[in-house]
């Protein structure tokens, strides 16, 4: 009853609004029109999810199964985490859910453009869940028990200039990656994050391709005034997303199997938290490896060749081709 009373309230301000319209309309600008908000989304959103089933259903399908771990492993550290530590730990967690789920469905909605903020903060919130498991005390410093904590100055010396990244190597050596690889891993990010920082902080690109929406479905061309389409970019920008779920994956249960095992993943119980947790991490990356040749990324077939380089270097797509590259190793590596 609530949230019928709620749409009526809603509907209430729509019709005051339409009741409205007549006397604001000036008539010596012309005849003027309304656009019915509510409506236009809903249809956006039936054709970007059709042009997603036929486009992208791989990507979609194993995001899914990335997004299911990580609603498994919230439940079970909410249910668990005792200490200031693990509550950290459990809040990181949290919010990579809410990124995640956020994440999904901007894509869904042919936003890709707002979506690569999400990604950005994904895979910042990723960086400090990661580190958080296996340190403690990080855990403590980025949510201490105190009124008075000085946040911009936890972030100068622990995240800031790089630092963030000395925390990352050490705690996936801890994890058992492979000093390569782990190398590999922060450069990787490094890029993206460069990448992406446009889309935070208004390049004119990133206002372009709203204004005019590279299509996934004729590839060459772009999608004009509408709320929004299924973009080109939206193929590498999943797959960065599913590839930082991948390494935090392995991250996690490598320190939940390591001896000793870090405090803030000690003590779950056996029962049906930890069992989906484990069962939805493996699937998860099972999925990924067996489906791991449809997420690639052919870049000539989503940005055809006639797509240049200009002198200024190259541009924003050619980038984000080549940072999705591609981070994990073979599933048998």
């Amino acid at each position: 009853m609530d949230g019928i009373a709620s749409m009526d309230r809603r509907f209430r301000v729509t019709r005051r609004a339409e009741e409205h319209w007549p006397e604001a309309v000036e008539p010596r600008y012309g005849e003027p029109g309304r656009v019915d908000v509510d409506a236009a989304i809903e249809d956006l959103r039936r054709n970007v999810r059709r042009s997603a089933k036929a486009h992208v259903p791989v990507l979609v399908g194993v995001l899914d199964e990335g997004l299911q771990f990580i609603i498994h492993l919230e439940q079970l550290l909410l249910a668990n985490s005792h200490g200031p530590s693990a509550f950290a730990f459990c809040t990181l967690v949290a919010r990579m859910r809410s990124l995640a789920i956020s994440f999904r469905e901007l894509v869904l909605l042919g936003q890709t453009d707002s979506a690569r903020l999400i990604a950005r903060v994904f895979l910042e919130t990723s960086e400090l869940a990661t580190v958080a498991m296996a340190d403690p005390q990080f855990a403590v410093s980025y949510a201490p028990d105190d009124p008075l904590f000085d946040d911009k100055r936890f972030w100068k010396k622990n995240i800031a200039y790089g630092r963030i990244y000395e925390a990352l190597r050490e705690t996936y050596r801890r994890a058992g990656i492979s000093k390569e690889f782990v190398e590999h891993a922060v450069d990787w990010r490094r890029v993206w994050k460069d990448d992406l920082s446009g889309a935070v902080h208004c390049a004119s690109w990133s206002a372009f391709q709203c204004a005019f929406v590279p299509s996934i479905e004729t590839p060459g061309s772009c999608y004009v005034g509408g709320l929004g389409a299924l973009s080109a970019h939206s193929p590498p920008l999943c797959k960065l997303v599913l590839e930082e779920m991948w390494l935090f994956s392995e991250v996690f249960v490598n320190l939940l199997h390591s001896n000793p095992v870090p405090s803030n993943l000690r003590g779950f119980p056996t029962g049906a938290g930890l069992a989906s947790t484990l069962a939805a991490e493996a699937t998860f990356k099972k999925v990924f490896h067996e489906f791991e040749s449809d997420l690639s990324i052919d870049r000539e077939k989503l940005f055809p060749p006639f797509e240049e380089a200009d002198e200024a270097g190259e541009t924003e797509s050619v980038q984000q081709g080549h940072a999705a590259d591609g981070l994990t190793p073979a599933a048998d590596g």
